[in-house]
């Protein structure tokens, strides 16, 4: 009887240590790192999937290997992150440091013993007795595995040994994105809508990625990818019209991505957004911004006429002016605004505060950091990243001006907006800003010209190099009439539709009649 019961005490040991290692073994979940089988780990290309951190010999009590010794069954495996380069260590990155290539023992990144280092990503990280994104690992919220000691240690999950090494990252741990939601529920085509998202706080300086769906085709143009600011982000698009079953309004919602861990997503709240046909004829008198009737039509510039009201000297089309149209609540009306940039207003980079609007931050080996108009640096100067000359939307930077390894800094394409890199359509309203207004004196003659009178008002502090530009912008001008605006009409699937319809009566019609005369023919039996 004795027997019988060691032996299936023993072969209760043998399945409990079966689904254990199956339990440990679990593929990490999007954002996480975790130990693995090898096979649950398959080397990724890009984003979005999983990468091996380096090798161990089982799910606990391990030994570990660098990663391309590919002897043991299990790994430390990451599902975030492009996976390139992730043994390159910039001395910031540690994750584990161990004694040899393989069958080594590890200790904590901050050891003095070995001097294999096992690397990734932006990580930065400690040993902890607290659990990671607790007490004095409040800012390390990202737990990747435990040690038996912080030095000449065995390697398990997170919760099997009492040295923990928690990781903080500004690009992907510990992000989440709660919530994401159109501001309305209906717009008109070619309207602005905007795409607002919340996220945990370690979203904070993040990039998200949106991709508009829901139509019956592909939408024309997805909107721009933005940066969380604090635990928000407010991404714009430009509603497009398509029509189902040839007679409903196409209904569209998105998904809100982190753009270096697409596996980070959410999809936004009901209700989707509906987006209803534009009756043109209403906008074909419109040829400037003041022209415009309503918020909406104005902030959006359904018919792009911005450029058309702007003075002479202000080149909506250059990079040292982003214009736009813009309400005026009090007044009921719509103007021209723009913001300039020039080098005067870049200024010198302070310590946390990074560049200003529409500058880019660059690196001079004489100079230091600097400011510079524009969203590149000029032809043989680079700008300031993280060590590698590049530095990409929604990355972090290690250059002097970052505050905690939140990203300021600036690249092609992108623009500092409240000290971080951003992508946007128009001149912010919070930045300094020129509003132009304009009277029409004298109409559009035989020689394409009118005279205009343009009032300005600066919106920013009175110090602002840039308001002296902004009053010298007052007076009468004699500028070239734009063309009339070029209003779609009637596309094909309005054709389809109207013959569909005209159809649809025809044969209704016939059949009306058959069926009358077929009841006739039976009265009269």
């Amino acid at each position: 009887m004795r027997k019988k019961e060691m032996m299936k005490l023993f072969f209760t040991a043998i399945i409990f240590i079966f689904l254990s290692s199956a339990v440990f073994a679990a593929a990490p979940a999007p954002g996480t790192c975790a130990i693995t089988v090898r096979a649950d780990c398959p080397e990724s290309v890009g984003t979005g999937g999983t990468h091996i951190l380096m090798g161990v010999s089982s799910a606990t009590n391990a030994h570990g290997e660098f990663p391309d010794t590919e002897i043991y069954s299990h790994v430390l495996c990451c599902a975030f992150g492009d996976g390139v380069g992730e043994s390159e260590c910039i001395d910031t990155n540690t994750v584990l440091k161990i004694s040899s290539a393989t069958n080594a023992h590890a200790e904590s990144p901050l050891g003095t013993a070995y001097n294999t280092e096992i690397c990734y990503e932006d990580l930065a990280c400690e040993d902890f007795s607290d659990d990671c994104g607790t007490g004095s690992a409040i800012n390390h919220p990202l737990g990747i595995v435990s040690l038996s000691d912080v030095t000449n240690a065995h390697i398990g999950g997170i919760n099997d040994y009492d040295t923990k090494i928690c990781c903080g990252s500004g690009l992907f741990a510990g992000c989440t994105i709660t919530d994401a939601r159109w501001n309305v529920a209906e717009a008109q085509e070619n309207e602005t809508v905007f795409l607002r998202v919340n996220g945990t706080s370690q979203c904070s300086g993040q990039s998200i990625t949106f991709n508009v769906t829901g139509g019956s085709e592909e939408v024309a143009a997805q909107p721009l990818s933005v940066a969380f600011s604090g635990t928000s982000g407010l991404g714009s698009w430009k509603a497009e019209h398509q029509t189902k079953l040839l007679i409903f309004d196409e209904e569209y919602y998105f998904d809100a991505l982190l753009t270096k861990n697409p596996l980070i997503v959410r999809t936004s709240e009901l209700p989707e957004l509906v987006v209803t046909e534009r009756d043109w004829g209403a906008l074909e008198d419109v040829s400037a911004c003041e022209d415009y009737d309503n918020e909406n039509d104005c902030e959006s510039d359904v018919v792009n006429v911005a450029s058309a009201s702007s003075p002479p000297e202000v080149d909506c089309e250059s990079e040292e002016f982003a214009c736009g149209c813009i309400w005026e609540t009090e007044t009921g009306t719509c103007d021209f605004g723009y913001t300039e940039i020039t080098e005067e207003t870049c200024g010198t980079p302070v310590a946390g505060q990074g560049c200003n609007y529409g500058c880019t931050l660059c690196d001079d080996a004489t100079t230091g950091l600097y400011c510079n108009v524009g969203s590149t640096c000029p032809a043989g100067e680079t700008p300031a990243g993280n060590g590698d000359d590049v530095c990409d939307f929604g990355e972090g930077c290690l250059s002097a001006d970052c505050i905690d390894g939140e990203q300021d800094t600036c690249a092609s394409g992108l623009y500092c907006l409240a000290d971080k890199c951003s992508s946007v359509e128009g001149p912010p309203l919070t930045v300094g800003q020129c509003i132009i207004s304009q009277e029409v004196i004298q109409e559009c003659d035989e020689s394409g010209e009118k005279t205009v009178r343009f009032v300005s008002t600066w919106t920013g502090s009175e110090s602002d190099p840039r308001k002296a530009a902004c009053d010298e912008k007052e007076g009468e001008f004699t500028v070239k009439c734009p063309a009339q605006v070029q209003l779609p009409f009637f596309d094909y699937i309005g054709i389809i539709t109207t013959v569909l319809a005209i159809a649809g009566i025809y044969v209704s019609m016939v059949l009306r009649k058959r069926f009358k005369k077929s009841k006739d023919k039976k009265n009269k039996k």
